[in-house]
């Protein structure tokens, strides 16, 4: 279950500012090995007004540190468990029509109400994993917390390859040039867009729990939570109109003191996303680094790797180093548990050596991330993980 919603391979059919606070949760269900989900790398206006445009922190439950979820309102107060993805920009559920050739289907389906206003137009995306989904186009209110915005999100009637078992679909939060959906409809499709937020309050960040700690996950709608980090913010330029993207071409590694440049083949970018589990690299700084922590390839080129599940507490810092500034990412970080007494490397191959690298949920649970609309820039800082008592 390697999961990789972002950039998007695709198919088209054409108040005040009082803040508070809400977390990403932890689940301790067991990881079945055989699940899939996220797919490999992928490239008039209107909105609900609340009486008070304030910063929300949402909890997101963390499923074995390779997805975390946001509960989201959808319809008429219906609730699902999304995956708030920063590669894409649309947003996109189970609907009550969900037809699958395996199980896909399965799990909660979003219901017909009478606050779903139906436009007739049709929807359609395929991943590089090559699962995918299809349905109709419908504008509704969306909501994390009280922040709600009246979108059009695309609802499934057919699925494949999407049964991982957790997930009820999709909240994009990258910029809406990147929206199949918005060019069909005419209208913006970015849920944060919809919010209106100006100034400081437009900006969002997000903070990955541990799953060994117990701990929450949490996204900050209009705002970051200071609790949740600790030291500066590092913040880079975004160099893309669409993609949460910034320039790496001076981009290092250090493992054990072994150096070396991260962007080779002429692409010197990277891209934070949340909708992917692991950091990919080209294939050739993959194997290096794994290399160095003792990965082994999983299947000849396949580009994920396994690790002895005993390197999360023996196992050397990875440093990237980008303008000077030096982020390490610890072994209890990059090694992920699979479930099954093996553990995967969080280090893996890109599939196309020509686009970005990609700082997905294991760069994100070292480093708080804030994406800063107004500014256009993307900031990181220094997790602070509390571990805590496990709750049942």
């Amino acid at each position: 279950m390697i999961f990789q919603w972002g950039l998007l391979l695709w198919t088209f059919v054409r108040g005040d500012n009082t803040p508070t606070t809400f977390p990403i949760q932890r689940v301790l269900d067991k990881w079945h090995p055989n699940q899939k989900h996220k797919a490999n790398i992928r490239y008039g206006k209107r909105h609900v007004s609340i009486s008070r445009k304030q910063k929300i922190s949402k909890e997101l439950e963390n499923y074995w540190n390779y997805v975390w979820l946001c509960q989201v309102e959808l319809g008429n107060k219906q609730q699902l468990n999304l995956n708030l993805d920063t590669g894409s920009s649309d947003t996109w559920v189970r609907g009550w029509k969900c037809q699958s050739k395996d199980t896909s289907c399965i799990g909660t389906q979003l219901k017909r109400d009478n606050s779903l206003n139906a436009t007739g137009l049709k929807w359609g995306i395929s991943y590089g994993d090559k699962s995918s989904a299809s349905g109709e186009i419908y504008i509704t209110p969306v909501s994390i917390g009280n922040a709600t915005s009246l979108i059009p999100i695309g609802i499934a009637d057919n699925e494949f390859g999407m049964d991982d078992g957790v997930s009820d679909g999709i909240l994009g939060l990258g910029n809406n040039p990147l929206s199949m959906i918005s060019p069909v409809v005419q209208k913006s499709a970015s849920y944060f867009d919809g919010l209106g937020y100006k100034g400081d309050m437009n900006r969002f960040a997000f903070y990955l729990s541990n799953a060994e700690d117990g701990d929450f996950g949490e996204v900050t709608i209009g705002g970051i939570n200071e609790r949740k980090f600790q030291g500066p913010i590092h913040y880079f330029p975004i160099n893309h109109i669409g993609y949460w993207q910034f320039d790496i071409s001076n981009m290092t590694f250090n493992v054990k003191g072994q150096k070396g440049q991260v962007p080779i083949a002429g692409q010197n970018n990277a891209i934070s996303d949340t909708g992917t589990s692991f950091i990919l690299l080209d294939s050739i700084i993959a194997k290096s680094i794994n290399r160095l922590i003792g990965g082994t390839e999983t299947e000849k080129d396949s580009g994920f790797y396994t690790v002895n599940c005993n390197v999360a507490q023996t196992g050397p810092l990875v440093d990237f180093i980008i303008n000077g500034i030096v982020f390490s990412i610890p072994a209890t970080v990059y090694v992920v548990a699979r479930g099954d007494g093996l553990c995967y490397s969080g280090f893996a191959a890109k599939e196309d050596e020509e686009t970005p690298v990609v700082l997905g949920d294991v760069f994100t649970r070292a480093y708080y991330t804030i994406y800063d609309k107004e500014h256009q820039r993307i900031g990181f800082a220094s997790s602070v993980h509390q571990p805590v008592h496990y709750r049942r």
